[in-house]
Protein backbone atom coordinates (compact mmCIF):
# COMPACT_ATOMS: atom_id res chain seq x y z
CA UNK A 1 0.00 0.00 0.00
CA UNK A 2 1.35 3.81 -0.57
CA UNK A 3 2.98 5.38 2.04
CA UNK A 4 4.53 8.60 2.59
CA UNK A 5 5.98 9.58 -0.77
CA UNK A 6 6.91 5.74 -1.62
CA UNK A 7 4.70 3.11 -3.58
CA UNK A 8 6.19 -0.73 -3.49
CA UNK A 9 4.53 -2.15 -6.10
CA UNK A 10 5.06 -5.67 -7.48
CA UNK A 11 3.61 -7.59 -10.31
CA UNK A 12 3.28 -10.97 -9.89
CA UNK A 13 1.49 -11.69 -13.03
CA UNK A 14 -0.24 -10.55 -16.34
CA UNK A 15 -0.99 -6.99 -15.83
CA UNK A 16 -0.17 -4.40 -13.61
CA UNK A 17 -0.45 -2.32 -10.23
CA UNK A 18 -1.07 1.38 -10.23
CA UNK A 19 -0.72 3.93 -7.27
CA UNK A 20 -1.09 7.82 -8.09
CA UNK A 21 0.26 10.58 -6.03
CA UNK A 22 0.99 14.77 -6.19
CA UNK A 23 4.49 16.16 -6.44
CA UNK A 24 7.05 17.98 -4.07
CA UNK A 25 10.00 19.65 -4.68
CA UNK A 26 13.50 18.81 -4.51
CA UNK A 27 16.73 20.69 -4.72
CA UNK A 28 18.03 21.17 -8.75
CA UNK A 29 20.16 18.49 -10.43
CA UNK A 30 22.13 20.15 -13.20
CA UNK A 31 23.50 18.17 -15.95
CA UNK A 32 24.06 20.92 -18.84
CA UNK A 33 27.74 19.76 -18.90
CA UNK A 34 27.56 15.82 -18.34
CA UNK A 35 24.81 15.95 -21.11
CA UNK A 36 27.70 17.14 -24.13
CA UNK A 37 29.14 13.76 -23.60
CA UNK A 38 28.29 9.87 -25.06
CA UNK A 39 31.48 8.87 -22.55
CA UNK A 40 32.79 10.35 -19.23
CA UNK A 41 35.70 8.45 -17.89
CA UNK A 42 36.31 10.22 -14.31
CA UNK A 43 39.37 9.47 -11.59
CA UNK A 44 41.74 7.41 -10.68
CA UNK A 45 42.36 3.99 -11.20
CA UNK A 46 45.84 3.42 -11.65
CA UNK A 47 47.17 0.87 -13.92
CA UNK A 48 43.70 0.82 -15.87
CA UNK A 49 42.67 2.57 -19.26
CA UNK A 50 40.14 4.66 -18.52
CA UNK A 51 38.40 4.35 -22.09
CA UNK A 52 38.74 1.54 -24.08
CA UNK A 53 36.37 0.58 -27.07
CA UNK A 54 37.16 -2.55 -29.67
CA UNK A 55 35.18 -2.52 -33.09
CA UNK A 56 32.61 -0.79 -34.85
CA UNK A 57 31.75 3.03 -33.58
CA UNK A 58 30.70 5.84 -31.21
CA UNK A 59 28.28 8.72 -32.46
CA UNK A 60 26.79 6.84 -35.53
CA UNK A 61 24.83 4.00 -36.00
CA UNK A 62 25.23 2.74 -38.91
CA UNK A 63 23.68 -0.61 -39.03
CA UNK A 64 19.90 -2.58 -38.83
CA UNK A 65 18.39 -2.82 -35.61
CA UNK A 66 19.14 -5.49 -33.84
CA UNK A 67 22.36 -5.61 -36.41
CA UNK A 68 23.72 -9.00 -38.18
CA UNK A 69 26.59 -10.16 -39.51
CA UNK A 70 25.69 -9.94 -43.01
CA UNK A 71 24.32 -6.26 -43.90
CA UNK A 72 27.77 -5.14 -45.36
CA UNK A 73 29.47 -6.47 -48.35
CA UNK A 74 32.06 -8.63 -46.10
CA UNK A 75 30.74 -8.87 -42.69
CA UNK A 76 28.81 -6.60 -40.28
CA UNK A 77 27.55 -6.95 -36.36
CA UNK A 78 27.31 -6.52 -33.52
CA UNK A 79 25.78 -9.72 -33.90
CA UNK A 80 22.73 -9.21 -32.02
CA UNK A 81 19.77 -10.47 -34.60
CA UNK A 82 18.25 -13.53 -32.74
CA UNK A 83 20.94 -12.96 -29.27
CA UNK A 84 18.03 -10.38 -28.41
CA UNK A 85 14.06 -10.57 -27.86
CA UNK A 86 11.94 -9.02 -30.28
CA UNK A 87 11.35 -5.34 -29.67
CA UNK A 88 7.51 -4.12 -28.55
CA UNK A 89 5.41 -2.34 -30.35
CA UNK A 90 5.67 0.76 -28.45
CA UNK A 91 9.63 0.90 -28.71
CA UNK A 92 10.80 4.42 -29.19
CA UNK A 93 12.24 4.13 -32.61
CA UNK A 94 16.50 3.54 -32.95
CA UNK A 95 18.12 6.58 -34.22
CA UNK A 96 20.14 5.34 -37.68
CA UNK A 97 23.06 6.90 -39.41
CA UNK A 98 25.48 9.31 -38.04
CA UNK A 99 24.72 12.15 -35.18
CA UNK A 100 28.20 13.05 -34.24
CA UNK A 101 27.55 13.00 -30.79
CA UNK A 102 30.19 9.98 -30.02
CA UNK A 103 32.10 12.96 -27.84
CA UNK A 104 34.26 11.32 -24.85
CA UNK A 105 35.75 12.48 -21.73
CA UNK A 106 38.76 11.14 -20.14
CA UNK A 107 38.96 13.60 -17.00
CA UNK A 108 42.12 11.89 -14.98
CA UNK A 109 45.42 13.82 -15.53
CA UNK A 110 46.40 10.12 -15.54
CA UNK A 111 44.23 8.37 -17.71
CA UNK A 112 44.84 6.62 -20.71
CA UNK A 113 42.21 5.86 -23.51
CA UNK A 114 42.22 3.03 -25.81
CA UNK A 115 39.95 2.66 -29.52
CA UNK A 116 40.25 0.18 -31.75
CA UNK A 117 38.73 -0.47 -35.40
CA UNK A 118 36.65 2.49 -34.14
CA UNK A 119 34.83 5.22 -36.09
CA UNK A 120 34.39 8.30 -33.85
CA UNK A 121 31.60 10.68 -35.05
CA UNK A 122 31.40 13.56 -32.61
CA UNK A 123 31.36 17.50 -32.32
CA UNK A 124 34.70 19.12 -33.79
CA UNK A 125 34.36 21.71 -31.21
CA UNK A 126 34.24 19.24 -28.18
CA UNK A 127 35.56 15.67 -30.02
CA UNK A 128 38.04 13.73 -27.30
CA UNK A 129 39.36 15.21 -24.95
CA UNK A 130 41.87 14.66 -22.32
CA UNK A 131 42.60 16.12 -19.04
CA UNK A 132 46.33 14.84 -19.25
CA UNK A 133 49.14 16.29 -21.75
CA UNK A 134 50.79 13.55 -22.81
CA UNK A 135 50.09 12.28 -26.15
CA UNK A 136 51.66 8.63 -24.70
CA UNK A 137 47.46 8.49 -23.20
CA UNK A 138 46.42 7.70 -26.22
CA UNK A 139 47.00 4.16 -27.25
CA UNK A 140 44.11 4.02 -30.40
CA UNK A 141 45.20 2.23 -33.88
CA UNK A 142 43.11 2.02 -36.47
CA UNK A 143 40.54 4.99 -35.12
CA UNK A 144 39.34 7.42 -37.17
CA UNK A 145 37.83 10.60 -36.96
CA UNK A 146 34.85 12.02 -38.73
CA UNK A 147 35.97 10.18 -41.49
CA UNK A 148 34.07 11.45 -44.57
CA UNK A 149 34.50 7.71 -45.80
CA UNK A 150 32.53 6.38 -42.94
CA UNK A 151 34.81 3.67 -41.37
CA UNK A 152 34.03 1.31 -40.22
CA UNK A 153 31.40 1.21 -43.21
CA UNK A 154 28.81 2.75 -45.17
CA UNK A 155 24.88 2.37 -44.62
CA UNK A 156 21.89 2.92 -46.40
CA UNK A 157 18.93 3.66 -44.40
CA UNK A 158 16.64 2.64 -46.99
CA UNK A 159 18.38 -0.51 -48.10
CA UNK A 160 19.52 -1.19 -44.61
CA UNK A 161 23.14 -2.31 -46.51
CA UNK A 162 26.28 -0.84 -46.66
CA UNK A 163 29.62 -1.36 -47.73
CA UNK A 164 32.53 -2.35 -45.91
CA UNK A 165 35.56 0.58 -45.17
CA UNK A 166 38.73 -0.74 -44.52
CA UNK A 167 41.09 1.43 -42.12
CA UNK A 168 43.27 1.47 -45.65
CA UNK A 169 40.06 2.93 -47.21
CA UNK A 170 39.79 6.03 -44.24
CA UNK A 171 40.56 9.57 -45.08
CA UNK A 172 44.42 9.08 -43.58
CA UNK A 173 44.04 12.35 -42.00
CA UNK A 174 41.21 11.38 -39.98
CA UNK A 175 43.39 9.21 -37.77
CA UNK A 176 43.08 9.01 -34.20
CA UNK A 177 46.05 6.74 -33.64
CA UNK A 178 49.03 9.11 -32.14
CA UNK A 179 51.40 7.50 -34.74
CA UNK A 180 49.12 8.56 -37.63
CA UNK A 181 49.82 11.19 -40.24
CA UNK A 182 49.25 13.43 -38.59
CA UNK A 183 47.83 11.74 -35.88
CA UNK A 184 45.39 12.62 -32.52
CA UNK A 185 42.71 13.85 -34.93
CA UNK A 186 40.10 14.84 -32.22
CA UNK A 187 42.00 14.77 -29.54
CA UNK A 188 42.60 17.86 -27.16
CA UNK A 189 44.85 17.23 -24.67
CA UNK A 190 45.21 19.27 -20.94
CA UNK A 191 41.31 19.80 -20.72
CA UNK A 192 40.37 21.28 -17.52
CA UNK A 193 37.47 19.02 -16.52
CA UNK A 194 37.26 20.98 -12.82
CA UNK A 195 33.33 22.18 -13.68
CA UNK A 196 32.24 18.93 -14.98
CA UNK A 197 33.25 17.00 -12.54
CA UNK A 198 31.81 19.38 -9.51
CA UNK A 199 28.65 18.83 -11.96
CA UNK A 200 28.37 15.64 -11.47
CA UNK A 201 29.89 15.84 -7.74
CA UNK A 202 26.78 17.97 -6.90
CA UNK A 203 24.66 15.88 -9.29
CA UNK A 204 25.67 12.65 -7.42
CA UNK A 205 24.50 14.41 -3.48
CA UNK A 206 21.42 15.54 -5.23
CA UNK A 207 20.16 12.23 -6.45
CA UNK A 208 21.05 10.41 -3.08
CA UNK A 209 18.86 13.09 -1.20
CA UNK A 210 16.03 12.66 -3.01
CA UNK A 211 13.15 10.49 -1.66
CA UNK A 212 12.30 7.47 -3.35
CA UNK A 213 8.84 7.50 -5.03
CA UNK A 214 8.56 3.99 -5.82
CA UNK A 215 10.83 0.65 -4.76
CA UNK A 216 10.72 -1.29 -7.54
CA UNK A 217 10.69 -4.90 -5.87
CA UNK A 218 12.39 -7.78 -8.34
CA UNK A 219 10.88 -10.75 -5.79
CA UNK A 220 14.16 -11.86 -3.42
CA UNK A 221 16.15 -13.01 -6.26
CA UNK A 222 16.80 -9.42 -8.39
CA UNK A 223 16.08 -10.78 -11.72
CA UNK A 224 13.93 -9.79 -14.38
CA UNK A 225 13.37 -12.04 -16.85
CA UNK A 226 9.81 -11.34 -18.84
CA UNK A 227 8.94 -8.82 -20.19
CA UNK A 228 8.17 -5.49 -17.97
CA UNK A 229 7.26 -2.00 -18.34
CA UNK A 230 7.75 0.92 -15.72
CA UNK A 231 5.04 3.40 -16.32
CA UNK A 232 5.78 7.10 -15.34
CA UNK A 233 4.21 10.01 -14.23
CA UNK A 234 4.77 13.25 -15.26
CA UNK A 235 8.07 15.50 -12.72
CA UNK A 236 10.93 13.64 -11.75
CA UNK A 237 10.46 9.29 -10.73
CA UNK A 238 12.87 8.42 -7.85
CA UNK A 239 12.70 4.62 -8.64
CA UNK A 240 15.21 3.08 -5.99
CA UNK A 241 15.70 -1.09 -7.15
CA UNK A 242 15.26 -3.59 -4.28
CA UNK A 243 17.37 -7.24 -5.44
CA UNK A 244 16.17 -9.03 -2.49
CA UNK A 245 19.51 -8.95 -0.05
CA UNK A 246 22.36 -7.88 -1.92
CA UNK A 247 21.66 -9.69 -5.00
CA UNK A 248 22.88 -7.95 -8.67
CA UNK A 249 19.59 -6.37 -10.26
CA UNK A 250 19.33 -8.68 -13.25
CA UNK A 251 17.21 -8.39 -16.75
CA UNK A 252 17.97 -11.33 -19.12
CA UNK A 253 15.81 -12.71 -22.02
CA UNK A 254 13.35 -9.93 -21.91
CA UNK A 255 12.52 -6.25 -22.89
CA UNK A 256 12.88 -3.91 -19.70
CA UNK A 257 10.53 -0.73 -21.11
CA UNK A 258 10.12 2.83 -19.28
CA UNK A 259 6.98 4.53 -20.34
CA UNK A 260 5.43 7.67 -20.35
CA UNK A 261 4.87 10.70 -20.90
CA UNK A 262 7.49 13.44 -22.64
CA UNK A 263 7.83 15.13 -19.66
CA UNK A 264 8.00 12.00 -17.62
CA UNK A 265 11.97 11.81 -16.18
CA UNK A 266 12.96 8.61 -14.00
CA UNK A 267 16.55 7.74 -11.80
CA UNK A 268 16.65 4.37 -10.99
CA UNK A 269 18.71 3.83 -8.20
CA UNK A 270 21.29 0.95 -7.99
CA UNK A 271 21.60 0.68 -4.19
CA UNK A 272 23.96 -1.14 -1.63
CA UNK A 273 26.97 -3.20 -3.28
CA UNK A 274 24.80 -3.98 -6.31
CA UNK A 275 25.38 -4.43 -9.73
CA UNK A 276 23.06 -4.22 -12.46
CA UNK A 277 23.65 -7.03 -15.25
CA UNK A 278 21.68 -7.30 -18.36
CA UNK A 279 21.82 -10.55 -20.73
CA UNK A 280 20.43 -10.94 -23.94
CA UNK A 281 17.48 -8.40 -23.08
CA UNK A 282 17.07 -4.64 -23.88
CA UNK A 283 16.23 -1.38 -21.71
CA UNK A 284 14.25 1.13 -23.83
CA UNK A 285 12.20 3.73 -23.62
CA UNK A 286 8.27 3.96 -25.38
CA UNK A 287 7.84 6.30 -28.37
CA UNK A 288 5.98 8.47 -25.79
CA UNK A 289 8.63 8.96 -23.88
CA UNK A 290 11.31 11.94 -24.40
CA UNK A 291 14.96 10.70 -25.87
CA UNK A 292 16.86 12.19 -22.69
CA UNK A 293 14.91 11.57 -19.74
CA UNK A 294 15.56 7.79 -17.87
CA UNK A 295 18.68 7.46 -15.62
CA UNK A 296 20.21 4.21 -14.07
CA UNK A 297 22.45 5.35 -10.70
CA UNK A 298 24.71 3.87 -8.76
CA UNK A 299 26.29 6.05 -6.23
CA UNK A 300 27.52 3.79 -3.71
CA UNK A 301 31.17 4.53 -2.25
CA UNK A 302 31.58 1.22 -1.17
CA UNK A 303 31.00 -0.99 -4.29
CA UNK A 304 32.80 -3.80 -5.95
CA UNK A 305 33.90 -2.64 -8.52
CA UNK A 306 32.02 -3.21 -11.41
CA UNK A 307 28.43 -1.34 -11.21
CA UNK A 308 27.20 -2.10 -14.70
CA UNK A 309 27.85 -5.33 -17.03
CA UNK A 310 25.52 -5.89 -20.42
CA UNK A 311 25.98 -8.32 -22.79
CA UNK A 312 24.34 -8.53 -25.92
CA UNK A 313 21.70 -5.66 -25.56
CA UNK A 314 19.92 -2.85 -27.46
CA UNK A 315 20.08 0.34 -25.22
CA UNK A 316 17.57 3.05 -26.26
CA UNK A 317 16.64 6.07 -24.29
CA UNK A 318 18.31 4.93 -20.71
CA UNK A 319 21.78 6.59 -19.13
CA UNK A 320 24.10 4.74 -16.73
CA UNK A 321 26.45 6.52 -14.07
CA UNK A 322 28.18 5.06 -11.85
CA UNK A 323 29.49 7.67 -9.56
CA UNK A 324 31.00 6.10 -6.29
CA UNK A 325 34.58 4.60 -6.12
CA UNK A 326 35.98 2.65 -8.72
CA UNK A 327 33.14 1.63 -10.79
CA UNK A 328 33.07 0.87 -14.06
CA UNK A 329 30.50 -0.18 -16.71
CA UNK A 330 32.04 -3.04 -19.10
CA UNK A 331 29.41 -4.11 -21.94
CA UNK A 332 30.02 -6.14 -25.43
CA UNK A 333 27.76 -6.51 -27.97
CA UNK A 334 25.67 -3.57 -27.92
CA UNK A 335 23.42 -0.81 -29.84
CA UNK A 336 21.45 2.25 -29.94
CA UNK A 337 21.88 5.63 -27.88
CA UNK A 338 22.70 6.05 -24.27
CA UNK A 339 25.41 7.56 -22.35
CA UNK A 340 27.70 6.30 -20.21
CA UNK A 341 29.79 7.54 -16.76
CA UNK A 342 32.02 5.74 -14.90
CA UNK A 343 35.53 5.43 -13.79
CA UNK A 344 36.22 2.78 -16.49
CA UNK A 345 33.97 2.58 -19.38
CA UNK A 346 35.57 -0.40 -22.00
CA UNK A 347 33.47 -1.32 -24.73
CA UNK A 348 33.42 -4.29 -27.38
CA UNK A 349 31.70 -4.81 -29.99
CA UNK A 350 28.95 -1.50 -29.88
CA UNK A 351 27.47 1.18 -32.27
CA UNK A 352 26.30 4.32 -29.61
CA UNK A 353 25.07 7.07 -30.39
CA UNK A 354 24.29 9.72 -27.36
CA UNK A 355 20.80 9.93 -25.76
CA UNK A 356 22.02 11.69 -22.19
CA UNK A 357 20.08 12.50 -19.27
CA UNK A 358 19.46 15.87 -19.77
CA UNK A 359 17.05 17.20 -17.04
CA UNK A 360 15.68 20.63 -16.95
CA UNK A 361 16.35 22.22 -13.62
CA UNK A 362 14.11 24.97 -12.73
CA UNK A 363 15.19 27.22 -10.39
CA UNK A 364 12.85 26.76 -8.30
CA UNK A 365 13.67 23.04 -7.90
CA UNK A 366 12.68 19.76 -9.39
CA UNK A 367 8.90 18.24 -9.21
CA UNK A 368 8.92 14.98 -7.90
CA UNK A 369 6.48 12.60 -8.38
CA UNK A 370 5.42 11.17 -5.93
CA UNK A 371 3.75 7.38 -5.84
CA UNK A 372 3.36 8.09 -9.48
CA UNK A 373 4.27 4.77 -11.00
CA UNK A 374 3.18 1.81 -12.36
CA UNK A 375 5.15 -1.00 -12.78
CA UNK A 376 3.78 -3.76 -15.03
CA UNK A 377 4.69 -7.05 -16.38
CA UNK A 378 3.50 -9.94 -18.77
CA UNK A 379 4.38 -13.28 -19.89
CA UNK A 380 6.27 -13.71 -22.64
Amino acid sequence: MPHLNSVVARAVAVGSVVACGSVATAQPLSTALSSEYLIIALEVLNGNTDVATNNFELGANKAPVPANTSFIDSGGGPTLEGAVPALPSNAMAFFQGVDYSGNVAVTDPNGEFELQDVGVYANPQVGIRVAGTSTSLNKSSNAFFNDPNMFPNTFDIGTQTGTNVNPGDAVQSTRIDPDGTPGNAGVTYGFDFTNLLNELGAAEMAINSYAATMTLDTGGDGKIDSDTTVTLSSGLNIIDIDTGGGNDFLIENSNFVIDGPADAFAIFRITGMDNMLISNANVIVSDTMGKNNVLFFAGDEDNDGTNFSFSNTLLNGAAFWSLGNSGSIDISNAQGSTQLVADIVDLDNVRFTRWAFNIPAPSTGLLIAAGACVLGRRRR
